[in-house]
């Protein structure tokens, strides 16, 4: 059991919330939490680790984006080739983002309104952050397109920043195709270091997330754990009627097909997803799956996968509405409904930047908190659940990528619809006969 934490992440996360649990809930439970050498760690070592783990994320936000959405936009080649199924994919691919965000945000509000997500808690010292002022929707907007994007970089103007690369990658697909290939290399070797500097920082998270909690258990004690019943209800709530009702929807009004044969083909898929946590790492099942038993065809499917990987990031959409309302509650701070807008368009367009793998759906969450003004300590509280949860997203995901995949194809006449009609089990025993019948050739040329 020792070997299997010390080899996965998501269980180092756990043992640390665990571990940080046993130790200090019951000492911020009690007046042990003003003893003079429990408030020297708090403040000291627990503060100080914490902070340190929080600004290595920070540090991260503004090169994941710029890395991720210069990849997934300058990599689109085809794109005037295939401009029907492009844009038809993106609009569905950015619709259901848009979707899962409102959805997730509403649902929230309507719990937390109804019901209410727990007892307000202290604001961490070194997240004492004062709610930004969005100057309503006219200032947002005007903030979009940077006057210098240097100082929207120093600033943090996200929404600035986003529209920049945006552009430029955009301007970098409609130069020569030297050029082109030249800053997609470029984009591809710049993001596959930053990548690789998530997984560096992110091998810190335990640490970094038990001084957190510790931190955060010593002030408010056992009242810490049980707002995250409700968030978690609500996440669970929304990526399961987004996965069911949305794609469904996709799948019957877009593409004309069965959302229950089409439901009942994902099993290989969510499972896949569910235990690797990884969109990206998941592609050739989803493709294989997308090909050989829902008929898509391989020209299309090597199109609207990989492109899912990159811009659909629907699951993560749902935790950063759900996180942004939960996490504003239990600080007792009020989102106006330009910052709630600005959510939406900033989750929206981070999507696309979201790298699929562990770790960078936190990363752009920390990014979507900074832009609103919550306090980004408070991301310690969803990691205590988050793993699971991740896992679930990723499926997520893949099922909405599948989904548009599907729809898409169908209505630009790329799918196979008796393939797609027909049962799993009837494929699955033609792949075992056509399987064993290249054994026996095999062993007859042998």
């Amino acid at each position: 059991m020792i070997q299997k934490i010390k080899a996965d992440l998501s269980l180092q996360i756990v043992t640390a919330v665990l571990l940080a649990a046993f130790i200090f809930i019951p000492v911020g439970s009690t007046s042990l939490a003003q003893n003079d050498i429990i408030l020297w760690l708090s403040t000291n070592i627990f503060a100080l680790g914490g902070s340190l783990f929080m600004n290595g994320l920070k540090m991260l936000i503004i090169p994941l984006v710029i890395g991720g959405l210069l990849t997934g936009i300058v990599g689109m080649s085809d794109l005037g080739k295939m401009k029907n199924l492009a844009l038809g994919t993106i609009g569905l691919y950015l619709m259901t983002t848009i979707i899962a965000l409102a959805g997730a945000l509403g649902l929230s509000l309507l719990f937390d309104s109804l019901i209410g997500f727990g007892q307000v808690m202290q604001l961490p010292e070194s997240g004492a952050v004062a709610v930004k002022e969005t100057g309503g929707l006219a200032a947002m907007f005007a903030n979009v397109i940077p006057e210098n994007i240097i100082v929207a970089l120093v600033e943090n103007n996200m929404l600035g920043v986003i529209f920049f690369v945006v552009m430029f990658g955009i301007a970098a697909v409609q130069v020569s195709e030297e050029t082109r290939l030249a800053v997609s290399d470029a984009a591809n070797k710049f993001n596959d270091i930053i990548l690789r500097l998530t997984v560096m920082i992110m091998k810190f998270a335990p640490f970094g997330i038990f001084c957190l909690m510790a931190n955060t258990f010593i002030k408010n004690g056992v009242q810490t754990l049980l707002p995250l019943i409700g968030y978690v209800a609500v996440l669970l709530t929304m990526l399961l009627l987004h996965c069911f009702i949305t794609y469904g929807a996709i799948v019957k009004f877009v593409g004309g097909l069965n959302p229950v044969i089409f439901f009942s083909k994902m099993r290989e898929i969510w499972l896949f997803g569910f235990s690797t946590g990884s969109s990206s790492a998941t592609i050739p099942v989803t493709m294989e799956t997308a090909e050989k038993r829902m008929g898509v065809k391989p020209s299309s499917a090597s199109f609207t996968i990989p492109l899912g990987a990159t811009i659909n990031m629907d699951g993560t959409a749902c935790m950063q509405g759900a996180a942004t309302i939960f996490v504003a509650s239990i600080y007792g701070i009020d989102l106006t409904m330009a910052a709630l807008l600005t959510v939406v368009v900033t989750a929206t367009m981070a999507s696309i930047g979201t790298a699929g793998v562990r770790g960078a759906g936190i990363v752009m969450l920390s990014m979507v908190f900074h832009q609103v003004g919550l306090p980004i300590e408070g991301i310690a509280l969803l990691l205590a659940v988050d793993p699971i949860l991740d896992m679930i997203r990723t499926a997520v995901n893949l099922t909405g990528d599948t989904a548009v995949t599907v729809a898409v194809a169908k209505r630009n006449n790329m799918l196979d619809e008796d393939v797609f009609n027909t049962p799993l089990d009837v494929l699955q025993a033609k792949e075992a006969e056509a399987d064993a019948k290249i054994a026996n050739t095999r062993q007859a040329h042998a």
